[in-house]
């Protein structure tokens, strides 16, 4: 059953249907319950903080999470709620290197490849944003052209 709803999440999610994908997460957290283990139940958690946060709904996850708290109990440490509210607090702050350190050391091995295209795509930093408002191009150098690369056609008139 659990594989199922794995499997339901991720097509909901490169679908882009992030609404569908986080009610599966909550019916497949009623399964985790009574068979999964702590840490399928983070990854779940996990997946539903970062489909939040790629529709930029700080306020959804951080409800979710704190709604979640009072019914799972887990410890504060290297996994679980400690590594949620560091990747909460990396987004809300705006910090891109925190977020995409958090999504290295700890995201990578605890979702799904779904879960972390989506994660990889969220958090830009200042600059990023900055440059995409005032819509300005990237203009790259030109490449100098070596002789050897020159092709002269000579023409028989």
């Amino acid at each position: 059953m659990v594989k199922f709803y794995e499997s339901a999440i991720a097509i909901a999610m490169r679908l882009n249907n992030l609404n569908e994908a986080v009610e599966l997460i909550g019916h497949g957290l009623l399964v985790l319950d009574k068979v999964g283990s702590n840490e399928q139940i983070v990854k779940y958690i996990l997946t539903a903080v970062i489909c939040h946060l790629s529709r930029d709904d700080w306020v959804a996850a951080k409800s979710f999470v704190d709604n979640i708290k009072n019914k799972y109990e887990m410890t504060s440490g290297g996994s679980g709620y400690g590594q949620i509210d560091n990747l909460l607090e990396a987004y809300d702050e705006k910090d891109d290197a925190r977020f995409k350190t958090a999504i290295k050391n700890y995201l990578t091995y605890a979702v799904d490849n779904e879960a972390l295209k989506l994660a990889n795509k969220i958090v830009k930093s200042d600059d990023w944003l900055k440059a995409q408002q005032e819509n300005k191009p990237v203009v790259l150098p030109p490449k100098p052209v070596s002789s050897s690369q020159v092709r002269v056609d000579v023409g028989n008139s």
